[in-house]
């Protein structure tokens, strides 16, 4: 196993994990990418002469990315709306691109019910592994952060608005009552 940094794809991709996902598609219909090892577990879709006469604007890529990642982390507002794309669709919620390179995931907890289906089988009877998230990839939302872990370098994000996820939040654990609370 090996990663392909997005900057390291032919043709240029943008960082998004839909965008990622169709170009793997297209460059590699049968499951096999032709690439070349370059150090640490990475590869290239690039030739070493292309990669040679690319490099800054491979590194300035990178480093802008990184960039745009470290303002995010320093400066998200829980309160503040932002724009983006379903990036992908899982049974326990949804990832959002949130700047490029960086997704975060909406858990089903952060979801409006209406957003939400019970999954039928094919018989048509509800499935077991219970709700899923409507959405589909590419779908444009508006979605909050409401957190980012610095262990896994991750971001959780909240298609609630701020109170609505404050009350869900404090029901699950009890507190059913508005306001403050006190330890």
């Amino acid at each position: 196993d090996a990663f392909l940094p997005v900057e390291h794809m032919e043709p240029r991709t943008e960082a998004a994990t839909a965008a990622v996902r169709d170009a793997m598609k297209e460059a590699a219909p049968y499951g096999r990418l032709p690439v070349r090892e370059i150090g640490d577990g990475l590869v290239s879709m690039l030739s070493e002469k292309v990669a040679a006469a690319r490099s800054q604007e491979i590194d300035a890529r990178r480093v802008k990315m990184e960039e745009g990642i470290a303002v995010l982390r320093d400066t998200y507002d829980s309160k503040k709306w932002l724009s983006g794309q379903v990036s992908a669709v899982q049974n326990n919620g949804v990832y959002v691109s949130v700047v490029e390179g960086k997704d975060a995931f909406v858990p089903l907890s952060e979801i409006p019910e209406a957003q939400v289906a019970e999954a039928k089988s094919a018989s048509g009877e509800a499935d077991a592994e219970g709700p899923r998230p409507t959405h589909k990839p590419g779908q444009p939302v508006r979605f909050r952060i409401v957190r980012h872990s610095w262990q896994t370098d991750s971001f959780v994000a909240s298609l609630l608005s701020y109170d609505e996820s404050v009350a869900r939040s404090r029901a699950v654990r009890g507190f059913m009552r508005a306001g403050p609370l006190s330890a």
